[in-house]
């Protein structure tokens, strides 16, 4: 039997992610009722892949002590930590993979995966049975985006009639892409390569000045010198890393909410499945469309429409005649009465004033406050204890230092 561990690459500090990501790693905010990372290491368990290493840096011992030794969830988790403490003095995703390796053995394959990843539909054993059958050095789980233009912002690969990779472009301008089958940053690496070929890449990338980041650059460099494959599927995939992929993979995700199908004096009407806590509190007037959550000790008010795509964690209380769609709000918030909450994000302890409305993308920080009639503009910012007036239009991103906040943030749970 081939000796195969997965590694999870989570050492990113998520500044596209802020202020959320200031109090949560990026892997961890839910999506679709469970951390993110959580998915990925479900998926190693369902592909017989139980020896799975996590990759990260010195502040996130919050998701060690969140997985623990992986027994829960049928695997066995290795935790690597980077002695880095922002973006410039990391190692880079290159250098994390080399330097995960050299601290926990190197195995005959290796299943490598970014952490922030989300997918629906990609079958971890079909990508471990392509990469034996064509016996490469390496296959890249492939993804077909929907819009071309997503290229610039990922990657545009080429493959022949057999699957070989034969153009590889990190990041393309959009007139130049070859293609809008994208690499997602999924990948089953053998051996050879791995001691071969990747620590070639880091010593040409020291020579050149740079740091051995992107796996892109990665597979750009060695198209033509090694033998690498793509394996598309179908389905759903995106990532956590701004407010936008984040929003949207939550969107896709609850599509495939299994629910639990409880119901109450309340409406739930068609369109998902529901996720309802039996302690949760709802009017009889209150309309939830599926997919929804909603998590034990919130309280509905009279006709506040809840859903689709909301997740509502404890703690939670709406106004009403509220509505929040498409929307995660975390752990005791509060939603004022007529307030209109579409595609956002609003972080623990927040409150949004009755009457006010956020827009698409936008996130409300740690206790922050939107006040009464104010809107936040589409993908504006507000951080931890923000306090935004009455009657106030905001856009952009709106900061207090981070040492104003930082100790309070630190004492509080992820949910």
């Amino acid at each position: 039997m081939v000796f195969l561990k997965a590694v999870i690459l989570v050492g990113g500090y998520a500044t596209r992610l802020m202020p959320l990501s200031l109090r949560i790693p990026k892997v961890m905010v839910p999506v679709a009722g469970k951390p993110g990372l959580e998915h990925l290491v479900q998926a190693c368990k369902n592909a017989e892949i139980h020896d799975v290493v996590i990759s990260l840096n010195s502040n996130q011992k919050v998701i060690e002590e969140y997985f623990g030794d992986g027994s829960k969830w049928g695997v066995q988790i290795t935790y690597v930590y980077e002695d880095s403490m922002s973006d410039e003095d990391k190692f880079g995703a290159i250098g994390a993979i080399e330097y995960t390796l050299k601290k926990t053995g190197m195995p005959e394959e290796c299943l490598i995966l970014n952490g922030d990843n989300i997918f629906y539909g990609l079958d971890l054993k079909r990508l471990k049975h392509a990469h034996a059958g064509n016996k490469g050095h390496a296959t890249l789980a492939l993804y077909t985006l929907e819009k071309k233009s997503e290229v610039e912002l990922f990657s545009a690969v080429q493959v022949d009639e057999k699957g070989r990779i034969m153009r590889f472009q990190e990041k393309p301008k959009l007139a130049e892409a070859v293609s809008n089958l994208a690499s997602v940053g999924i990948y089953h690496v053998g051996r050879p390569f791995l001691e071969e070929h990747l620590p070639e890449f880091i010593k040409h990338r020291k020579i050149v000045g740079k740091k051995a980041d992107s796996p892109g650059t990665l597979w750009q460099h060695f198209v033509e010198k090694a033998e690498l494959y793509g394996h598309a599927f179908t389905g759903t995939w995106g990532d956590t890393n701004t407010p936008e992929t984040y929003v949207d993979i939550h969107k896709a995700s609850m599509t495939y909410l299994v629910g639990n199908e409880l119901g109450g004096d309340y409406t739930v009407t068609e369109g998902g499945k529901v996720a309802i806590s039996p302690d949760a509190k709802i009017s009889s007037d209150a309309i939830i469309h599926g997919p929804a959550i909603i998590d034990s000790g919130c309280e509905i008010s009279a006709g506040a429409v809840i859903g689709p795509g909301a997740h509502l964690m404890k703690g939670v209380k709406v106004g009403e005649g509220a509505a929040i769609m498409n929307s995660i709000v975390f752990r005791d918030a509060q939603i004022g009465s007529k307030a209109l909450v579409n595609d956002a994000i609003i972080d623990l302890g927040a409150s949004v004033g009755s009457g006010a409305v956020m827009e698409e993308y936008s996130i409300l920080g740690f206790k922050a406050k939107l006040g009464t009639k104010s809107k936040m503009l589409s993908k504006t910012r507000a951080w931890p204890f923000v306090e935004i007036g009455e009657d106030t239009v905001v856009g952009g991103t709106i900061r207090l230092p981070e040492e104003l906040f930082k100790n309070e943030l630190a004492k509080e749970p992820l949910y």
